[in-house]
């Protein structure tokens, strides 16, 4: 714990927290969310943030993030206001550069605490209505083979989604068949390669080449190092690109320029691009060169980066490609935070900041003792879920 001009750092608080169900993909198969929380306090009020860094990504481990966000918190300057934040980001900016989802979780607790100080939602702190608003989330599925592949078709359809991403298996036929039994049922379908054609630009195209006329967009086919012949793929099978891993940041705006116009698209995630401020001037950026950002969200996720990326889509001047996340409860066993946010039939789900309250809304939640330095002799505060038990937290 640290003490900087009347604010407190406390020390980070690692989430391990288990999955229903095994998340996996080209690079990666997840079976618990690999996350910390982030605690600022002033006085009598606390602000919170999550990181999930990805070495795959950013580049940051969950040992390397931990450090780097406290040594970004204890070089901040005094901020009190969503101004001093944003000149906080930039005189930072190279700092963040190296350990964007570092930064994510330090800025998101400053934010929730800059509104919990004002009594003010998040969404009036960086200057956005707070009217209650729908969110329609898209479905997003792992791999998935043989039955497990008709049953959740058969699951995604009755639960009424509009917009699915599915990722391939590597089984050219199977990979089809899902694709088109969606697409006949009327939704919107997009494959996550999640690098599994990397280093392999002629064989995307083969395996691409059928699947094209069922599919909305292909994302991050490659990788960061394959981007190059993503606009080959764009241009030759007339599909759209969406850049996941192969963007994280403005430096690579530029790339977007060798896309054929309206066949490339960009995941934002929050987590990702270093928090709400940088994830919040990227998407004016992209709506500037008329490229539509998708809202993405990390496997496992806590409602508080869900709370994060609900914000950045009423920043938006239009509807996102697709918005991931709120799996809430559907996928995460014990959400340290209440409400959870978890989406409904359709996908569905009405935000409404002035209802949730202050900052981002959201309370720690029984059993979770988050709240590690009782000096004061406070302690966490009770929720009204009892989703699991205290065994998800480590750290």
């Amino acid at each position: 714990m640290k003490r900087l001009d009347g604010l407190v750092i406390h020390d980070p608080v690692r989430l391990a927290l288990p999955l229903r169900v095994a998340v996996g993909h080209a690079s990666a198969t997840r079976r618990t969310t690999s996350a910390f929380l982030f605690r600022m306090s002033r006085g009598p009020h606390r602000g919170y943030g999550e990181a999930a860094p990805r070495p795959y990504v950013t580049g940051e481990t969950l040992d390397g993030a931990t450090a780097a966000a406290m040594r970004l918190a204890a070089a901040l300057p005094p901020v009190r206001t969503f101004d001093d934040l944003v000149a906080a980001s930039e005189r930072l900016g190279p700092e963040i550069d190296r350990a964007p989802a570092a930064w994510c979780a330090v800025e998101l607790a400053l934010l929730d605490l800059i509104g919990r100080e004002s009594s003010r939602p998040v969404e009036a702190v960086v200057g956005l209505g707070v009217e209650p608003a729908t969110i329609r989330y898209a479905a997003a599925l792992p791999r998935l083979r043989g039955r497990g592949a008709t049953l959740a078709a058969r699951i995604v359809g009755a639960c009424g989604f509009a917009d699915v991403k599915v990722r391939p298996t590597g089984d050219a036929d199977a990979d089809l068949a899902l694709v088109a039994r969606f697409a006949t049922r009327g939704l919107r379908v997009r494959l996550d390669g999640n690098g599994h054609w990397a280093g392999r630009p002629d064989q995307a195209l083969r395996d691409l080449a059928p699947l094209a006329a069922h599919l909305a967009a292909v994302e991050e086919p490659g990788g960061r190092a394959d981007r190059d012949w993503y606009p080959r793929l764009a241009r030759e099978l007339g599909l759209c690109v969406v850049l996941d891993e192969s963007f994280v940041g403005s430096a690579d705006l530029d790339v977007l320029d060798a896309f054929p116009a309206g066949l490339v698209a960009v995941n934002l995630k929050v987590a990702k691009v270093g928090g709400l401020v940088r994830a919040m001037a990227l998407a004016r950026a992209l709506s500037a060169r008329g490229v539509v950002p998708a809202i993405g969200a990390m496997v496992g996720e806590t409602s508080l980066l869900t709370r994060a990326g609900q914000v950045l889509a009423r920043s938006l001047p239009a509807a996102p490609l697709a918005h991931e996340g709120a799996f809430g409860r559907w996928l995460v066993r014990g959400d340290p935070f209440t409400p959870v946010q978890t989406f409904g039939r359709g996908g569905r789900m009405t935000v409404a900041p002035a209802r949730l309250g202050a900052g981002f809304g959201l309370a720690v939640r029984a059993p979770y003792r988050i709240e590690v330095e009782q000096s004061a002799g406070a302690s966490a505060p009770s929720g009204h879920d009892q989703d699991t038990g205290r065994a998800g937290t480590t750290g």
